[in-house]
């Protein structure tokens, strides 16, 4: 018989469907399975990266409000402005971090009924030189007392502190925002006390940040108001991380500037797919090694030797398992050993036949002979 579809060609056209049905449900199973805790894992990551951030912004701003309750706690003692002036030299002598200027701004009059704006107002230059400013005592600016960081604060209940908005200072060019909270002598509201945070060293440190783990950071403040900007780049379905902290109501959107969540997501489920995907090829290629060997080829085998065995004969093989296989071997064989006995009893009987035959043909042949010449003589007469 011409064999026109090979079992072992069938196993290997079987095997690589098998494979791609594999590959591609791995593929998709790893994707669904995975890619959800992944990406929330990613995402987690960059909210603790941006509350982390938010954090470290926060505490020299925090470290400025502690200065600024200083100020409220000098200048609600009833002592004299000369004393405060001391308090206030000394204490930003010492200062170091965001807060680069404050001081007290009594009410109108409420120093010197003579004299309306008496504010005790002290700068700390770069160089820790401490200099106190007396400009904003002067009538013709219209008073500091009609100023917003003023009147925000102005008859708010004690431990008010308001915000400004971020501007840049007029003189230093720098971008500064003022924290104001008012104070009380005898229960009685006497003016409000200030203090400037320079935003420069914090504008700084959010750009390292950035750059050293690779993220977009935009920092604003309580109005909405941009305060810094460092590689935020919006794209199609990119993840923000958004968190807003502090009194002063700020507010940081963070993004992964380099790599997006989706991408790191993507790169996690594949090189998870890469790790499994080998192995399963391997563990599949060794099932597909033992099927073809242990039932494969010794059924290919078979055929061939019937085959090449037309005539008959047994199979000859090694074949040592106990098995189907074996059996259908040994019982070939039985029946093959059976039909060559019954192949040589039938040439037997076959010979006995054609003997007798031949016999009777010669012993009818010779008298009919006779019979025949007999006959041929008496139809002459």
């Amino acid at each position: 018989m011409d064999i026109r579809s090979s079992l072992k060609r069938k196993s290997f056209f079987t095997l690589a469907i098998y494979l791609c049905f594999l590959i591609t449900t791995i593929g998709t199973v790893s994707y669904l399975v995975v890619e959800p805790p992944v990406r929330s894992k990613l995402q987690d990551n960059l909210d603790i990266r941006t509350e982390l951030l938010s954090t470290q912004i926060q505490a020299p701003i925090n470290r400025a409000l502690g200065v600024l309750q200083t100020l409220v706690s000098i200048a609600g003692t009833e002592t004299s402005q000369d004393e405060q002036n001391v308090l206030l030299f000394a204490l930003f002598e010492d200062i170091d971090g965001v807060a680069v200027s404050g001081g007290l701004w009594p009410e109108p009059y409420s120093v010197d009924p003579n004299i309306p704006y008496m504010s005790m107002f002290y700068n700390r230059a770069s160089d820790g030189q401490v200099d106190r400013i007396y400009s904003w005592n002067n009538e013709e600016l219209g008073g500091y007392n009609e100023q917003d960081w003023y009147s925000s604060a102005a008859n708010q209940p004690k431990g008010t502190v308001t915000w400004s908005e971020v501007y840049i200072d007029a003189y230093t060019h720098v971008q500064m925002i003022t924290a104001s909270s008012p104070y009380y002598i005898n229960n009685q509201f006497s003016g409000v006390a200030t203090v400037d945070i320079a935003l420069s060293d914090l504008i700084d440190f959010v750009a390292v940040q950035a750059e050293q783990y690779d993220l977009g950071v935009l920092l604003k403040d309580g109005y909405g108001k941009l305060i810094s900007e460092h590689n935020f780049n919006i794209v199609e379905n990119i993840y923000i991380s958004t968190h807003r902290f502090g009194e002063f109501d700020w507010s940081v959107d963070v993004v992964n500037s380099k790599r997006l969540v989706n991408e790191e997501v993507y790169d996690l489920v594949s090189s998870v797919e890469l790790g499994i995907i080998p192995i399963m090829l391997t563990c599949i290629l060794i099932g597909y090694y033992l099927i073809n060997q242990y039932l494969i080829k010794p059924v290919v085998i078979i055929a061939k030797k019937l085959n090449n065995s037309k005539h008959g004969g047994i199979i000859d093989m090694t074949y040592h398992s106990n098995d189907e296989i074996r059996q259908l071997i040994d019982s070939f064989n039985q029946k093959t050993v059976y039909l060559e006995e019954e192949k040589i009893k039938a040439q037997a009987s076959t010979k006995a036949k054609s003997a007798f035959l031949a016999t009777l043909s010669h012993e009818i042949r010779t008298p009919m002979n006779g019979v025949l010449g007999s006959a041929q003589i008496l139809l002459k007469k």
